[in-house]
């Protein structure tokens, strides 16, 4: 298992997609660009994608100081 955290001031963009299929259930994916890494992080199969994308914005830059997204793989 690997962990990550990055601030939340590094992230520089969000984007979300959802397929017909995946609208149809609520679930999508959600890409954060983090410049630091050179690639887009991608979650996928995220639970009301929209929703974690607002709360990721909610975070970002007026309020980040070092409130940190915590990276987890296995």
């Amino acid at each position: 298992k690997k962990s990550q955290s990055f601030l939340y001031t590094n992230i520089q963009q969000i984007t979300t997609r959802q397929s017909f299929i995946e609208r149809i259930f609520d679930t999508g994916s959600v890409n954060l660009f983090i410049p630091a890494l050179g690639h887009d992080v991608i979650f996928t199969e995220v639970p009301s994608p929209d929703a974690f994308a607002e709360l990721v914005r909610k975070k970002m830059p007026q309020g980040a100081g070092t409130s940190r997204i915590l990276l987890q793989r296995r």
